[in-house]
């Protein structure tokens, strides 16, 4: 049986996008070994793409030779414009120059009927195929000059997945913020049942250990973060307003309700995040959240579990999207059926997505989760935490200032990141100053990106996020580095760039480092963190290891005196260390600690920088906590931060 036989007469549904992409390839081959003009392509290659649809229900109707600025569109599949040309003409510029010039006529003119950003112009001669697509998102006017080429490309499997999801679109919602806000958003039905089961979640098990340790160390960064604004006396209209927008009936907490929403918005990215991990691997008509949807409760959980622990991205290459952060308390409430119900109806709504657009455009998804995130909390909510982002045009402006062009050596760092906004732009130029200046490989590019364009903040949510859109800005370079079997570690980190851990010397056990927790203060050997970190990274793997599996303290200093990472003199420190994370294991409250400290210490791994890029925090004495306020006093005085009269400070990003 023929490979289309096996196609057409079996169940298509069942074949991943690379496969439904190979096979399109190879019958447009086997096609054009007769076809031999503009006509014969047209009809064969119609005819494949009309039953492929059909196999797997995509819902279009093709419109062919639509009248259209003047002229007649060869063929129109919805938001998908197609002018073909005979075979192998797309040899000549002039003949690439003519057919784009055609359809970017057809885009515009279409563009009176359809919204622009959901239109797609294709140019192909059986051989070669290329898109255009105009520049800006949402443009009010139209402006010909703005309309981008990309390609011309070899017809193969690459760029046929790019024209297959194109055609998958017309059956969903384009990934943007606006139609996220529409389904998730807190005016929809489903934000205030998600939110109002997770505070409800919160309330019934909250005093469970780890729930309890989880949302004390939440409640004690964003302490740092806010200061007395997050703890101030508006709390009781802030909880009565996100209440309001959340329909929570009972009286609850505004740190439970604001923790609800953060949790709730973590998820979101997490399975976003999951969902561009395995576009790949899931069939061509369905989608990690369209299966989990139909899973029973027990598999959703274990599931959930594999994605909170990170171990979904490891295995995939990228080694820490997540890493056990604080917003995976709601699995240790899973048993609440209020709660399972809600985030069952979370993977519905996401199954409604093309998530695949973001690997195609990364730029149109580069604000999307920062938009996302202000639907999600009133303005007047994340005014008062000193919370404002920054517009894409003043980081612009502020890249353009410090002389960054993309350079793929030079290093690149924002100590305040956010939601990754500076770091999402500094990837922007560096893949195209890789491309057009120093002409090396997309791999190539992928790497140096990694190495050298970093971000730090003190926000767990802020992280998330930043690494979400870290990977967005990467866009197909992800598969570029993963499909070689190289590993990722996205150079974002939760830690404090201003306040790093405390080093002390002359220590009988030898020099050590220390930082601060809900749960106490950890002290690690400073030799961990020489060398870029390399002992840190291989020790808190380690101990994590060890500690799920009940070593004890005797053994696991045994086995990391082996590993090369436990010396005569630091040996003590080692030794105390691990218990605290055996005692916190056995408390029920790990979960997080080793590898929360490996990302304290990056500021003191990192290296140097050529550029430090960022709107810094948003920071007034009075508000800072008091903790803070005396460890950091210094730095205020040596810098001469300290008003003559009245405070002032920087603005937040």
């Amino acid at each position: 049986m023929s490979q289309r036989d096996n196609f057409f007469q079996g169940d298509p549904t069942i074949y991943s996008l690379p496969q439904i992409a190979d096979f399109l390839v190879s019958q447009t081959k086997k096609l054009l070994c007769d076809a031999r003009t503009e006509e014969d392509l047209r009809i064969g290659f119609e005819k494949l793409l009309e039953s492929i649809k059909d196999k797997l229900n995509l819902k279009s109707t093709p419109k062919y030779e639509k009248s259209i600025y003047g002229g007649r569109s060869d063929a129109m599949h919805g938001q998908v414009i197609i002018e073909y040309e005979f075979p192998g003409s797309f040899s000549s510029k002039k003949n690439i120059e003519r057919t784009c010039d055609q359809l970017v006529n057809y885009l515009y003119d279409e563009a009176k009927e359809t919204k622009l950003s959901d239109l797609v112009g294709v140019g192909f001669d059986g051989e070669k195929i290329f898109f255009v697509q105009y520049r800006e998102r949402n443009a009010i006017t139209i402006d010909k000059t703005k309309f981008c080429i990309r390609g011309p490309y070899e017809f193969n499997t690459e760029s046929a997945r790019t024209f297959l999801i194109h055609l998958r679109a017309l059956s969903r919602f384009p990934l943007t913020a606006e139609n996220l806000a529409q389904k998730f958003g807190p005016q929809s039905e489903l934000a205030p049942k998600v939110v109002s089961a997770l505070a409800s979640a919160l309330k019934s098990w909250g005093n469970q250990t780890r729930i309890r340790t989880f949302f004390d160390e939440w409640r004690r960064l964003f302490g740092i973060v806010y200061g007395g604004e997050f703890n101030g006396g508006y709390r009781e209209k802030e909880a009565e307003t996100l209440s309001k927008l959340y329909k929570i009936e009972e009286r609850t907490d505004f740190q439970e309700i604001l923790f609800s929403v953060h949790t709730y918005f973590a998820l979101l990215m997490k399975l976003i995040a999951a969902e561009l991990l395995t576009l790949r691997e899931t069939s061509f008509v369905s989608s990690l959240t369209s299966m989990l949807v139909h899973f029973s409760d027990d598999e959703i959980k274990r599931k959930l579990e594999d994605i909170e622990s990170g171990g979904m991205f490891t295995l995939k290459g990228i080694t820490n999207f997540l890493e056990g952060d604080f917003f995976r308390w709601y699995l240790d409430a899973f048993d609440l059926p209020k709660l399972r119900d809600a985030i069952r109806e979370i993977f519905r709504g996401l199954s409604d997505y093309e998530f695949a657009s973001g690997t195609l455009e990364p730029s149109a998804t580069s604000d999307l989760l920062k938009k996302l995130y202000q639907y999600l909390v009133p303005k007047e909510v994340r005014h008062l935490l000193g919370e404002y982002y920054t517009p894409d045009w003043l980081a612009e402006l502020l890249i353009n200032e410090v002389g960054y062009d993309g350079n793929t050596l030079k290093r690149f760092l924002d100590p305040a990141c956010g939601s990754g906004t500076f770091l999402v732009l500094a990837i922007q130029r560096a893949i195209s100053h890789a491309k057009e200046k120093e002409k090396i490989s997309r791999l190539e590019t992928g790497k140096r990106i990694i190495e050298n364009i970093w971000g730090f903040d003190l926000n767990p949510l802020a992280v998330i996020a930043s690494r979400t859109n870290y990977l967005f800005a990467l866009g197909d370079l992800v598969n570029e580095i993963l499909d070689r079997g190289g590993k990722i570690e996205i150079p974002v980190y939760l830690c404090d760039s201003v306040l790093t851990p405390t080093r002390t010397t002359g220590n009988l056990f030898g020099e050590f480092l220390e930082v601060s927790t809900s749960v106490g203060r950890f002290q690690i050997p400073a030799q961990w963190v020489r060398n870029a970190g390399l002992l840190l990274f291989k020790a808190s793997t380690l101990i994590e290891d060890m500690v799920r599996n009940n070593y004890k303290t005797d053994e696991a200093i045994l086995r990391l005196k082996k590993e090369g990472v436990v010396f005569p003199y630091n040996e003590h420190i080692v030794r105390v260390f691990y218990k605290q994370i055996l005692d916190l294991e056995k408390q029920n409250k790990n979960g997080i600690w080793t590898r929360f400290l490996k990302n304290a210490f990056a500021p003191m791994v990192a290296g140097k920088f050529d550029f430090v890029v960022g709107n810094p925090p948003w920071v007034i004495w009075e508000i800072i906590s008091k903790d803070y306020r005396n460890a950091t006093s210094k730095l205020w005085q040596d810098y001469r931060l300290f008003p003559v009269k009245k405070t002032y400070g920087f603005s937040r990003p």
